[in-house]
């Protein structure tokens, strides 16, 4: 199997040598996969500040980020603000595609 491009806005850090889709002349194209971490409504912000806070500690230890990024895997973390944005913004564009391309479920 033979990588062609990333579906990052960015160059993937440790494939330096593969362009990004939106290199290939397709810029409109980013896709990612990602994960997050969810409370139920109503939890207090200082028990999410503090959750949210552990999981940027963990995913900065060295040993976690070089396991994650031996898989493949980009590590993040980001505000609970930043990360609703993300759910958002994701959940508008696919959205979009799922209507135009009249996706339905079988």
């Amino acid at each position: 199997m033979k990588l062609l491009a990333a579906t990052s806005k960015e160059r993937v850090a440790h494939l330096k040598d593969m362009p990004t889709v939106a290199e290939s002349g397709y810029p409109e194209v980013v896709s990612l996969a990602w994960n997050g971490l969810f409370a139920p409504a109503g939890t207090p912000t200082a028990v999410i500040d503090e959750i949210n806070a552990d999981v940027i500690a963990a995913l900065n230890e060295p040993s976690v980020r070089e396991a994650l990024l031996q898989q493949g895997l980009v590590p993040g973390g980001q505000s609970p603000a930043e990360f609703k944005t993300l759910i958002e913004q994701e959940t508008g564009r696919w959205a979009r595609i799922i209507r135009k391309a009249e996706i339905k479920l079988d």
